[in-house]
């Protein structure tokens, strides 16, 4: 695997989700699957947290002789490529519909997830394209909206997945499956579906 110069020892991997907010996808580890987790990091709003446990635990430890310290992934931000954002359009969705790869509920169900989405200024799906680092584009990353705080949410977005050589979707959240696909999986299909159709349309065939 093909490592960015830029972020070197030091850094992981990392692409910027939300510039507003400051949430950002950053890899879990350097070897391996990527498998990046959310954290967000706002100087201005005073905000640094990382929804990993492991650096949570370590970050509040209340014998931490140093009381500034940062875990890897909050650290290495700082290198963070900014993703593009994508405003999805509702004829890519009812294009879904009329081919009966989603039901129309489903479809009602996004738009109302987009639109909480449009009232908070707050991406709804956003790709952290780690190809643009050097790294291979096997694995795409998607960072969707959930609206809830949960294990699986911390910061209000969850991770989907989706392994392209093998057309297999997943997603952090409880209600993702092999038989069925929650709507964070739906939405991500969604945003490929609207920028590389025949590159989802291709995972549905397998």
């Amino acid at each position: 695997m093909k490592k960015h110069t830029e972020c070197g020892e030091k850094h992981l991997p990392s692409v910027c989700i939300d510039l507003r907010a400051g949430i950002f996808m950053v890899a879990l580890r350097k070897s391996s699957l990527l498998a990046p987790i959310h954290v967000q990091s706002h100087k201005k709003n005073q905000i640094q947290f990382c929804t990993n446990d492991s650096c949570q635990s370590m970050m509040t430890n209340p014998n931490l002789e140093n009381p500034a310290i940062e875990c890897l992934h909050l650290r290495s931000v700082a290198t963070a490529l900014k993703a593009d954002m994508v405003l999805l359009q509702e004829k890519f969705l009812q294009d879904l519909v009329t081919m009966k790869l989603i039901s129309e509920h489903t479809k009602k169900r996004c738009l109302e997830v987009q639109k909480t989405c449009l009232q908070q200024n707050t991406p709804l799906v956003v790709n952290a394209n780690f190809s643009t680092l050097g790294y291979k584009d096997r694995m795409m990353y998607f960072s969707v909206y959930s609206g809830v705080v949960k294990y699986y949410s911390k910061l209000l977005r969850v991770r989907v997945t989706f392994d392209s050589e093998i057309g297999v979707w997943s997603c952090k959240c409880p209600l993702s499956g092999e038989r069925s696909s929650c709507v964070h999986e739906v939405m991500s299909k969604w945003y490929l579906f609207q920028k590389d159709k025949d590159r989802m349309l291709s995972s549905q065939s397998r």
